[in-house]
């Protein structure tokens, strides 16, 4: 989940190559996040 929306829903990580984690979310789609800026919350 992404911590600033929550409004998007749980994603999915997509792919992940260094800083960049692509996460596609229901609400929002396919989303690019440097991982070194935005701290995801792990869902189980």
């Amino acid at each position: 989940m992404h911590p600033d929306h929550p409004e998007w829903g749980m994603g999915q990580v997509q792919s992940a190559t260094g800083r960049r984690v692509v996460v596609m979310f229901p609400h929002a789609g396919k989303v690019a996040i440097d991982a070194m800026v935005i701290q995801l919350t792990v869902v189980d």
